[in-house]
């Protein structure tokens, strides 16, 4: 049996002040995994604190094109990618495995339609089609000889192309 009085062997402790310190789960919006653009996108925002319409504005595209993008109903055209990767501030690609597999990374970075990069790269818009539709592959020698950055580097990729955008142009004008 216990002592009625049990409670006053507890001593009190008014000088001792305890605080807790716990970090707060993320927000159940935050991605699960980064597996496509729009989770990136989300990701990123919600780490920055932005709006929908915020990051809208910084991609220069409608607050309807990144919720659709953040919802995964649809992706983002590929004119909008550099945009995406400046905004993100790095390239979500895992480093390619094929030459296919580059080509498309570097047209998809740049934000190039086929047919564009193809004349940059200074071969036939089909070859290049079948180069990264996986019916041909560039001869290895292409590939080496070729200027363009082989990583997933925005950056040097970026560089690289306003280079030679510079160069075209120059040329374009001597000409004229």
């Amino acid at each position: 049996m216990l002592p009625d009085r049990q409670h006053n062997l507890i001593p009190a402790l008014p000088f001792c002040h305890v605080v807790l310190k716990v970090k707060r789960p993320k927000d159940s919006a935050y991605p699960k995994t980064l597996t496509t653009w729009g989770d990136h996108i989300r990701k990123r925002r919600l780490d920055l604190g932005f709006l929908q319409k915020d990051v809208a504005k910084q991609i220069g595209v409608s607050q309807d094109a990144v919720f659709n993008w953040e919802t995964n109903q649809a992706i983002p055209d590929v004119q909008c990618i550099p945009q995406i990767i400046n905004f993100l501030g790095y390239c979500p690609w895992k480093p390619a495995r094929s030459p296919r597999e580059q080509l498309r990374i570097w047209r998809e970075c740049l934000g190039l339609p086929k047919k564009h990069l193809a004349k940059l790269l200074g071969v036939d818009e089909s070859t290049y089609a079948k180069w990264e539709g996986g019916k041909r592959d560039p001869k290895a020698k292409f590939i080496d000889d070729n200027p363009i950055p082989r990583d997933a580097d925005f950056r040097a990729l970026w560089d690289w192309y306003k280079r030679f955008e510079k160069a075209e142009s120059e040329l374009k004008s001597t000409r004229t």
